[in-house]
């Protein structure tokens, strides 16, 4: 599981440096990091975190990357419905997405340009399911767009087309 993680953020990391060949703007991404089993991920003013499978969030929610239903700021974590079941997330620039354990991608927050994958550019305060698929394995949200990639090795990529 560790190697295929690892792999997985690699590509991922690969076809974001990619995409973003021969452009004059610079960014930071942060996929999840498997620390004693829990997974964290810091965007660009908050921060996730899953413990025993249950997902937290804090800092800025303007545009509702946080996920609790509110654009209200958290100072401290806060936990994100009941859920038990987060294996990986990733916190892009005021938006968010995550994976169940069950293969199901989620996103939540701002979305001006598409970046949750809903097909549309409506703001998500909590957590909405992107399609119906199982085979998600691991995401990663960037400034405006996010890159997944899929069990069978392909990897997709939604959002701001630069």
């Amino acid at each position: 599981m560790k190697k295929n993680l690892f792999a997985s953020t690699i590509i991922l990391l690969m076809a974001c440096t990619i995409a973003n060949a021969g452009r004059s703007h610079a960014f930071i991404i942060k996929n999840s990091k498997m620390i004693n089993g829990d997974a964290h991920s810091s965007g660009g003013q908050h921060s996730l975190e899953i413990r025993n499978g249950k997902l937290w969030a804090w800092g800025n929610n303007n545009g509702g990357p946080l996920g609790d239903g509110t654009t209200t700021d958290r100072h401290s974590p806060v936990q994100i419905g009941s859920d038990a079941n987060w294996t990986s997330v990733s916190a892009g620039v005021s938006y968010s997405s995550g994976i169940k354990s069950d293969g199901t991608l989620w996103a939540w927050g701002y979305n001006p340009f598409g970046q949750l994958g809903t097909g549309n550019t409506t703001e998500q305060n909590s957590p909405v399911q992107i399609g119906t698929d199982t085979k998600w394995v691991s995401v990663t949200c960037s400034k405006y767009f996010t890159f997944a990639l899929k069990s069978d090795g392909t990897l997709w990529a939604w959002g701001y087309n630069f």
